[in-house]
C-alpha cells in the first residue's frame, strides 16, 4: 500500500493498566483504562474503558483485565476495548467493508513479549480491524526515541570530565530507560538506537503490587477495603511518596502528636453522595468539612513504606533487587571494551582485549539505607505483632490479584533468575530477536546485528554514557521525590569520576506516545530539515504530513502480510531499530 492511501494513523500505548490512545494529528492522548468493570449497583452493565466515570458508587468495583501478569492474554476483553476506542473514544471512519484499510497503527508491547501473542495481534489488527499498515514496538523504545529527538533538537552537548581520562562527551544516542509500570519494572539500555535485550532487566514489582500491599496492610489495621481497588489505589496516588530519608521518616512517623508528626494524614474515603472521588484532608482547605461526618483512614508509615517496596522487594519477601540496583546490574554486565559491530565486522571476531574492572562485581550495599531483613523488625511491639497476623492470614488475601506475592514462584519457572534476584529475561524466540545475539570473543562483547552498514561503537566509557542518560517512564514515577531518590542512590553506587543524569518528563505517563506521535511526522528523508507542522485547537495541521515518515519504513503493510505472511511481518517487527535524523531540527 502506497503511504499517501494512508489517511492517518491511530497511536496507542496499550499499557496493561492504562491505555494512551490518540490519532497522529492529536497533541496530546487520551487515557482510557485498559479494563472492563462491573459494579454491584449495576450488575447487568459493564463498564468500558473510561465508561467507569458514568458509574455512580465505585463500592466493590470488579475489572476484568486483558492482561494478566504483564502479558494480553484475554483477547476477548482486549477486543471490546478496541472496538470502544476506534469507534466511540477516536471515531474511526471504517470502508465499505467495515475495515481501516485507509488507517495506519502505530502500538505497543511489552519489552519481552512472546511470538505467539505478536502474531495474535497481527492477525487480529490485519485480519479482523483491516488496518493498512501495523507498526508494533515497546514503550521504552518510543520513549528512547523521543529522548534523543529532544536532545539533537537541542544542539548542545553536555560533557562529562573525567579526571582518569579524557574529557568525554555524553552522546544521547545512548540511553537508559527505566520502565515501571503496572506490572513490573523494566531497565532497558539503548545504544545508536538498538534495543540491548541482553542487559535488559526485570524486576517483578509495580503499581499492582504495590495497590495490593496497601489494601492488605489497611484491611487489618483498620478497615477491610481488600474488594475496594479502585479506591485504594487512588488513595496510593493521592497520598504516597518517596521517601528520601527513610528512617528519618520512619522516626517521626512514630511519633504520637500530630503537630511533632509531619507525615500522618487523613483521607476522606468517597461517600458516593456529596463526594465521587476520596482527597487528603487539609484543615486549612477543608475548615467547613467535619471529619466525624465522613469515613476516613489514617495514613502514616504507610504513605512511604509502600512505594519503598520499589528499591527494596525484600521488605514483602521478594526475592529480587530493587530498582536502583537492578540498573547498576544492568550497566555492570557492560565490558569497557564494549564493541558495537556489523554483522560482518562481528563475524571476524576481532574483539579488544580487556579485563573487567571492579564496577563489574556483583552490588553488595543497599543505596540509601542500611535495612534489615524485613521492615516491621524496626516497628512498634504493636506493629510488630500486627506484620506476624498478617504473614499468618496470607491466605485469606484475595491471591488472585497479588501480584507482588502469589506471582514469585511461577515468575521464577517462567524467566531465568540471576543469583541477584533479577529477571534477565531472555528473548522467547532467539532467532526473532538477532538483534540482541551476544558472541563473547576474548573477553570483550560483542552485539551482532542483522542490518548491514551498521556503525561501529567503540567506546570504553560505554557505562558514562549510559549513567548519563537515565530516563524515567511509568505511572510509579509519578511518585513525589522518585527521581530525587533513583539520583541519590545511585549517586551512592557510581564512582564521582561519572556524572549521573536522571531524566523525569513532565508526564512520564505519556512521554512514550509522545514518542510515537514524533515517529509519525519526523521525515524519512536520510537528512535535511524536518518541518513541524502548524498546531491549532489541539490537533496538527497538514494532515498529510505524515507520507514521509519514518513510521512508514517500519510498518508492516496488509499486502505484505497477505503476500509474504505472518512469519515475514514477525520478522520485519523485530528486526528494526528506531534512529532519528541527525539533521532533524
Amino acid at each position: 500500500m502506497a503511504n499517501d492511501q494512508i489517511n492517518q494513523i491511530v497511536i496507542i500505548d496499550n499499557g496493561a493498566h492504562t491505555m494512551k490512545v490518540g490519532l497522529h494529528t492529536d497533541t496530546t492522548p487520551r487515557l482510557i483504562p485498559n479494563c472492563v468493570t462491573k459494579v454491584k449497583n449495576e450488575k447487568r452493565r459493564p463498564f468500558i474503558g473510561d465508561q467507569m466515570d458514568e458509574c455512580k458508587d465505585y463500592s466493590g468495583m470488579f475489572y476484568i483485565l486483558p492482561f494478566n501478569r504483564g502479558y494480553l492474554l484475554n483477547w476477548d476483553v482486549q477486543r471490546q476495548i478496541w472496538d470502544y476506542v476506534f469507534r466511540v473514544v477516536l471515531k474511526l471512519q471504517a470502508d465499505n467493508k467495515n475495515r481501516y484499510s485507509h488507517t495506519g497503527i502505530l502500538i505497543t508491547e511489552p519489552v519481552y513479549n512472546f511470538p505467539e501473542i505478536r502474531q495474535t495481534m497481527i492477525k487480529i489488527l490485519f485480519e479482523e480491524y483491516g488496518f493498512g499498515k501495523v507498526l508494533i514496538t515497546s514503550a521504552p523504545e518510543l520513549a528512547a526515541f523521543h529522548y534523543v529527538h529532544d536532545e539533537i533538537r537541542k544542539n548542545t552537548t553536555t560533557t562529562s570530565t573525567l579526571k582518569c581520562r579524557t574529557k568525554t562527551e555524553i552522546d544521547p544516542s545512548c540511553c537508559l530507560v527505566l520502565d515501571s509500570g503496572y506490572s513490573f519494572s523494566h531497565v532497558v539500555p539503548f545504544v545508536d538506537g538498538h534495543k540491548l535485550l541482553s542487559h535488559a532487566k526485570r524486576i517483578n514489582v509495580g503499581g499492582k503490587a504495590l495497590t495490593n500491599h496497601l489494601k492488605e496492610i489497611l484491611s487489618y489495621r483498620q478497615i477491610n477495603v481488600l474488594d475496594e481497588t479502585y479506591v485504594v489505589n487512588q488513595m496510593k496516588e493521592d497520598c504516597c511518596y518517596v521517601s528520601l530519608d527513610f528512617w528519618h521518616d520512619l522516626e517521626l512517623a512514630s511519633k504520637k502528636s500530630s503537630i511533632d508528626n509531619p507525615i500522618v494524614r487523613d483521607y476522606i474515603l468517597p461517600d458516593y453522595i456529596v463526594y465521587k472521588r476520596g482527597f487528603v484532608y487539609d484543615s486549612d482547605k477543608h475548615s467547613d468539612i467535619n471529619k466525624s461526618d465522613y469515613q476516613l483512614i489514617r495514613m502514616n508509615n504507610e504513605r512511604f513504606q509502600v512505594p519503598e517496596i520499589l528499591f527494596h522487594p525484600s521488605d514483602i519477601n521478594m526475592d529480587q533487587i530493587g530498582i536502583v540496583e537492578t540498573i547498576i546490574y544492568s550497566l555492570n554486565e557492560f565490558h569497557p571494551a564494549f564493541r558495537l559491530l556489523s554483522a560482518k565486522q562481528a563475524g571476524d571476531g576481532n574483539g579488544d582485549n580487556g579485563s573487567i574492572d571492579n564496577a563489574n562485581t556483583v552490588v553488595h550495599h543497599h543505596g540509601s539505607r542500611e535495612r534489615p531483613e524485613n521492615l516491621k523488625d524496626i516497628d512498634s511491639d504493636e506493629e510488630d505483632e500486627e506484620e506476624e497476623e498478617v504473614d499468618d492470614d496470607d491466605d485469606d488475601v484475595d491471591e488472585d490479584e497479588d501480584e507482588g506475592n502469589d506471582g514469585d514462584d511461577e515468575e521464577k519457572e517462567e524467566n531465568g533468575r540471576n543469583g541477584n534476584g533479577v529477571d534477565s529475561v531472555r528473548p522467547p524466540d532467539a532467532k526473532q530477536q538477532r538483534l540482541s545475539q551476544v558472541q563473547c570473543t576474548n573477553g570483550s562483547i560483542v552485539e551482532q546485528s542483522s542490518e548491514d552498514g551498521l556503525e561501529m561503537y567503540d567506546d570504553e566509557n560505554i557505562r558514562a554514557r549510559l549513567y548519563g542518560n537515565i530516563l524515567l517512564i511509568g505511572g510509579n514515577c509519578r511518585f513525589a521525590n522518585f527521581r530525587d531518590r533513583v539520583y541519590n542512590d545511585l549517586r551512592g553506587y557510581v564512582p564521582d569520576l561519572i556524572d549521573v543524569h536522571v531524566y523525569e518528563p513532565a508526564n512520564p505517563i505519556t512521554y512514550a506516545w509522545q514518542g510515537g506521535r514524533i515517529l509519525c511526522h519526523q521525515n524519512d528523508d536520510g537528512g535535511g530539515n524536518h518541518r513541524q507542522p502548524s498546531v491549532k485547537n489541539n490537533k496538527i495541521n497538514n494532515n498529510n504530513h505524515h507520507h514521509q515518515s519514518l513510521y512508514h519504513r517500519y510498518a508492516v503493510s496488509r499486502q505484505q502480510y497477505q503476500q509474504y505472511g505472518l512469519n515475514y511481518c514477525q520478522e520485519k517487527l523485530t528486526n528494526y531499530r528506531l534512529m532519528v535524523n541527525n539533521n532533524s531540527s
